[in-house]
């Protein structure tokens, strides 16, 4: 069975996506402004052959996509990205070594070449500096200027592997060379300590201080950072590469290539999601059930953890989607793909299908509903994408 999504602008020349469907062809869809929502066109053909529509058994769903909230042209790979208070501003750094302040409003980028590689960026209490993370250095930033603080660097003489945030903003955890975990004052270099030390290949931190470590013997340990308590996990991994928490601290998802561990942390339970594709930057939804993915093909797929099964999936880049975070409220997917573009995603998004074996089908003039022909190409069924009904 051949499955073919596309995405196709809808405009007023527009009157059957039937060909492109058979030809497999994907193209971004744009919608206008007072029109219906954008809509992805999944078409699944058991028999399609260019040259022969009456073999074309093909099975519909529309699935609207009040998903796009906004988007931006960014022509970097994004590292890391956090949005401020305004809900409007954002700060990102990029693999590239540029720091950007990004207003997705006016879609203005200010961007600033600072060194060769940016691996991640902590915005600070009231939000007039930012803390970047290069190869071996902590850097301080003025925002919105991005123009750096010379006497506030802290440079430690090793890799650093990961920098994370406290939710409250008032420490940095500082992953090293994979021996140590330091943990930093963002507003004083000078007060810094060794928390942990071991061969650790990722780490995460959870919004109530709780640390989690992945070490080259393949376990997992939890630490209560107040207390210093530690309780490991029994683990059977082989190698990890991403390591995060979900909203509330019930998961844990671990990363290798394409395989996804959702981890229940009481009582501690495993569940294995093996995609067909390499996956990037999972995230656990707030409802604690949907997994949140992108894939090497552009696509975002959610994943029902408990019914361990995937629910849908939506074009969102032309080529690899290599990051995805979820706002803190929960309510704004961030991804950032190989085509150069940032958008923001509302979520969850709201989903019409319509299983029926149909022939043919156009979209309506006024873009409201979709002609179908069913029954060998003699019945006419006009479905209603308002009302999710079909009428002859």
């Amino acid at each position: 069975m051949d499955n073919t999504q596309l995405s196709k602008p809808l405009l007023g020349d527009v009157k059957s996506l039937k060909d492109a469907a058979l030809l497999s062809t994907m193209v971004e869809m744009e919608f206008k402004p007072n029109q219906i929502n954008p809509a992805t066109v999944q078409v699944t053909n058991d028999k399609a052959k260019p040259d022969k529509m009456s073999e074309a058994l093909a099975n519909i769903s529309v699935v609207f996509n009040s998903l796009l909230h906004s988007q931006v042209n960014v022509p970097y790979q994004i590292s890391n990205i956090v949005k401020l208070s305004d809900e409007t501003h954002y700060v990102a750094s990029t693999c590239e070594g540029l720091a950007l302040y990004i207003d997705m409003k006016t879609k203005r980028i200010d961007e600033k070449k600072l060194w060769e590689r940016i691996e991640s960026v902590a915005v600070l209490k009231g939000e007039q500096k930012a803390i970047f993370s290069s190869f071996q250095s902590l850097h301080e930033v003025k925002l919105p200027s991005l123009l750096p603080v010379k006497e506030k660097t802290l440079d430690f003489g090793h890799h650093i592997r990961k920098m994370v945030q406290s939710y409250d903003k008032n420490f940095l955890y500082v992953l090293l060379d994979y021996k140590k975990i330091v943990k930093v004052n963002p507003e004083n270099f000078e007060e810094r300590e060794d928390i942990l030390e071991g061969e650790f290949a990722e780490m995460a931190l959870s919004r109530t201080g709780k640390l989690a470590t992945f070490s080259s013997d393949h376990k997992l340990t939890l630490t209560n950072l107040e207390s210093s308590s530690q309780n490991e996990m029994l683990e059977c991994f082989e190698l990890i590469d991403y390591l995060e928490f979900s909203p509330n601290e019930s998961k844990i998802i671990a990363v290798f290539w394409d395989t996804v561990f959702i981890i229940n942390v009481n009582p501690l339970e495993k569940c294995k999601v093996l995609m067909k594709e390499r996956v990037f930057s999972p995230v656990i939804a707030n409802d604690e059930n949907t997994l949140i993915l992108g894939d090497e093909k552009g696509k975002l797929i959610f994943w029902d953890i408990k019914n361990k099964e995937q629910m849908s999936e939506v074009q969102v880049h032309s080529g690899s989607l290599n990051f995805v975070m979820l706002s803190s409220d929960g309510k704004l997917i961030y991804t950032n793909g190989m085509d150069g573009k940032l958008r923001s995603l509302k979520f969850p998004g709201v989903t019409k299908e319509l299983s029926k074996k149909v022939w043919d089908f156009e979209i309506s003039p006024t873009e409201s509903n979709l002609i179908i022909k069913t029954s060998n190409m003699i019945t006419l069924e006009k479905w209603d994408l308002s009302t999710n009904k079909t009428e002859r």
